[in-house]
């Protein structure tokens, strides 16, 4: 959804329109940025390019152009990790406040997830962390996908 009205500034576009429901496409917009290693990796509809950390709690973000609501979500892991490390997905609300929206999300090994239905939540950005190192000492996502 593309807003062009000079008459109103973003923040009262925003505020006038309706949540729209993600689509993936959307998600992909805007590279990723983070405190992991190459953050711009996680929703670049390349699933032979990763971000990754060997260390906890650093993350990759993505932030939405516009708010959007969530309720699925899938992830691509990396041929050298034993599927043994966790990540959570934070979601940002419309007041700026990040909330954990999943969690103990296993690593994987070369391969999507299927769509994992989450519950619908409405965000401005989600972040994808490490919460436990895979064995091979670093936790890889290949791809990360939301969408309502």
């Amino acid at each position: 959804m593309v807003l062009s009205n000079p008459g109103y500034s973003d923040a009262k576009a925003r505020a006038s329109i309706q949540f729209g429901d993600l689509l993936v496409a959307e998600m992909q917009e805007r590279p990723a940025t983070g405190t992991a290693t190459d953050p711009q990796k996680l929703n670049d509809n390349a699933t032979g390019d990763f971000m990754y950390t060997g260390i906890l709690n650093q993350y990759g973000e993505i932030r939405f152009r516009v708010p959007a609501r969530l309720s699925q979500y899938r992830h691509f892991g990396h041929a050298t990790s034993n599927g043994d490390g966790t990540w959570k997905i934070e979601y940002q609300d419309l007041g700026g406040a990040w909330h954990d929206w999943v969690v103990g999300i296993a690593t994987r090994v070369a391969s999507w997830t299927g769509f994992v239905p989450s519950g619908t939540i409405t965000a401005i950005a989600i972040r994808m962390t490490a919460t436990l190192l895979d064995s091979c000492a670093t936790n890889y996502c290949g791809e990360l996908e939301v969408k309502y």
